[in-house]
């Protein structure tokens, strides 16, 4: 006896957005990275990863220190927190557009799907940059907003 399969037309959209994930490509049309090994976290939005170098978080801001000799805790903060998340870890960049692949700044997936940016933000580690420009700038914004309204930042 043959079973015979019929698609449905409802299960279409959920078929081909599962197809787009598994063949690397986000739902904003880009193309994610291979996974690619994070060597070490610089900062609270700067990381080296194997074989590309130096990589800024796209569209956040993480506090700095003021120099070498003082110490910012809100930086050594986001620092730390980062560092626990990424360090020695495998992740996914996924770059504004084709053209900016060349480029040192790009959104970070971890396998799991958290997007780092974002939950920097949501964290309350950094702010979002102020380009409205980019493609991810809402997403950025509401967590923003989110930790904003969590934290009692201003």
């Amino acid at each position: 006896m043959r079973v015979r399969f019929t698609w449905s037309v409802a299960a279409l959209p959920f078929v081909a957005v599962m197809m787009l994930g598994v063949a690397g490509v986000s739902l904003y049309g880009q193309r994610r990275t291979p996974p690619v090994l994070v060597e070490r976290v610089i900062d609270g939005d700067s990381i080296e990863v194997a074989t590309i170098g130096r990589v800024n978080l796209l569209g956040i801001a993480a506090p700095r220190s003021a120099g070498r000799s003082q110490t910012n805790p809100l930086a050594r903060e986001a620092h730390q927190r980062l560092e626990g998340l990424l360090a020695n870890r495998w992740v996914r960049l996924e770059y504004e557009s084709e053209t900016a692949q060349s480029g040192r700044a790009a959104y970070l997936f971890l396998d799991s799907g958290l997007f780092v940016n974002a939950w920097m933000l949501r964290e309350g580690l950094a702010r979002a940059a102020a380009s409205t420009r980019l493609r991810r700038s809402q997403e950025l914004a509401a967590a923003d907003i989110k930790a904003a309204a969590g934290h009692g930042r201003p």
